[in-house]
């Protein structure tokens, strides 16, 4: 069943400073790891709390989900690389699935074919 929260722009600036700052201490030298470990975060967070209300659902989401990645077609590839293989990935995959009936998986592996 789709999980929503109240739309705060407030704390949705602060999550994703806080997470953009995280990640680069993680990977001071790696723009590609930043990248991907900060749409990991935000990934993560929805998984566990939902999406806010200004989405219908996670096909609207992707919209933003894309622009997070590199413009690069090569950095950007290697963004989803990342994501995919990370450990967090398979219980972000079937949170989202459960809860959105969406298939990130497939979404991201997509991506990578064009």
């Amino acid at each position: 069943m789709p999980k929503f929260y109240p739309h705060d722009i407030n704390e949705l600036v602060i999550r994703d400073l806080v997470s953009r700052d995280k990640a680069r201490e993680k990977y001071p030298d790696s723009k590609t790891h930043q990248h991907a470990e900060h749409i990991l975060t935000q990934l993560q967070h929805f998984a566990d709390r939902g999406l806010p209300t200004c989405y219908i659902d996670m096909n609207d989401y992707t919209y933003d989900l894309w622009q997070e990645f590199s413009r690069t077609p090569l950095q950007r590839q290697q963004e989803v690389q990342f994501v995919l293989s990370d450990d967090r990935f398979s219980a972000i995959q079937k949170a989202l699935k459960a809860d959105w009936n969406f298939d990130l998986d497939m979404e991201l592996r997509t991506a990578l074919s064009k």
